[in-house]
């Protein structure tokens, strides 16, 4: 995947982020700034820097992640819902 085409994805995530109101502007501004900052093999994903390093709640990121690539969020207590299940089947 070309640079122009990854930095186009994590633009459109932190889009998505500040217009729930998620972040701020700033905050976006601030996260792909750390992000151009890191050497490449090291390099976090947009999604854990807004979480890790500015402290956004991780489930509204997720969710958001999750809405946008439309699959449903994994719950912790790993919960299956056995009927939607059944569908896929």
């Amino acid at each position: 995947m070309s640079t122009t085409v990854t930095s186009n994805i994590r633009r459109r995530i932190g889009d998505v982020l500040v217009h729930r109101g998620i972040i701020t502007d700033e905050q976006l501004d601030e996260a792909i700034r750390i992000h151009n900052s890191q050497k490449s093999p090291e390099k976090k994903r947009l999604g854990n820097i807004i979480i890790e390093d500015l402290g956004v709640d991780r489930h509204q990121v997720m969710r958001t992640l999750a809405d946008l690539y439309a699959f449903r969020e994994v719950l912790p207590s790993g919960e299956v819902n056995n009927e939607l299940v059944a569908q896929v089947k």
